[in-house]
């Protein structure tokens, strides 16, 4: 997979969510899912092949969610002429929370399950920038060597996302970046698997 264009991929779906404001509001719950299903929609397009995509979507710029994962919160795979599933090209989990456990069963998935790519996307809601490269070099310590013990042979992406989540004087973390703050969560990290650590994606 390009490193670039999964970069590209995921800050458009990030700006689309940032702005995505539906009649009514939505939960910063309901954003995060947002941001996970245009990433998901667009996976797609990364591949050469028509392959069919299974994740959450939403209806058009409504609040209301459309059932469709299989397994996880997005894959993209071939199906075949009864609708099994055959291959699976890209499997990715998203988690807004920075808890151990979110991370340790949403990523477990991503170990075991059969995948010629897969991707994690970890919510990140430090306020300050040096406790955020803290846990960005502690997540992805960990993410190295349970990929070397179970899964090296997979392409592996690990990406870093401004979680929307409620900070003091906000109800969302998106909702402070008109004003200057946490400038150092505004943007995606992304980072790639090299056979023995996840390096910065080039």
């Amino acid at each position: 997979m390009n490193a670039h264009q999964l970069q590209k991929l995921l800050e458009q779906a990030l700006s689309f969510s940032i702005h995505w404001k539906p009649e009514g509001g939505a939960s910063n719950a309901l954003r995060s899912s947002r941001f996970c299903s245009e990433v998901g929609k667009r996976l797609p397009a990364l591949l050469p092949a028509e392959a069919k995509l299974f994740h959450i979507g939403f209806q058009n710029e409504s609040v209301h969610r459309v059932p469709g994962e299989w397994l996880l919160d997005a894959v993209v795979a071939d199906i075949d002429d009864i609708g099994c599933v055959r291959r699976v090209h890209i499997a990715m989990e998203c988690e807004s929370s920075t808890a151990m456990q979110s991370f340790s069963w949403d990523f477990g998935k991503l170990l075991h399950v059969k995948a010629t790519t897969k991707i994690y996307l970890q919510g990140l809601n430090q306020a300050l920038a040096a406790a955020a490269d803290g846990f960005v070099t502690e997540r992805l310590d960990l993410a190295a060597r349970l990929v070397r013990e179970e899964d090296p042979g997979s392409e592996w992406f690990f990406g870093f996302w401004p979680s929307p989540e409620k900070v003091r004087g906000a109800e969302s973390l998106w909702d402070t970046f008109n004003s200057g703050r946490y400038l150092h969560l505004g943007s995606i990290r992304l980072f790639q698997f090299d056979g023995a650590s996840f390096v910065p994606a080039t």
